[in-house]
């Protein structure tokens, strides 16, 4: 079903990574969404979740009900 929806699957890099250290510097977010926002913002890409963590991070998010 996942391959279904236009989802990229990216690899970590070095950019992707110091941009993560420096979100979580920033931000009190867990290291995995710190990797989420640096790849979103590598990718110019828009962060869809319904994870209210996010909520704290300065860019475009689309924000998804829970159930």
């Amino acid at each position: 079903m996942v391959k279904r929806l236009p989802i990229e699957f990216v690899q970590v890099d070095e950019r992707i990574a110091l941009i993560a250290g420096r979100v979580k510097a920033t931000y009190s977010v867990s290291y995995a969404d710190a990797f989420v926002v640096a790849t979103a913002i590598m990718k110019e890409a828009t962060i869809v979740t319904g994870d209210p963590e996010f909520k704290s991070i300065d860019m475009q998010v689309l924000w998804i009900q829970q159930c």
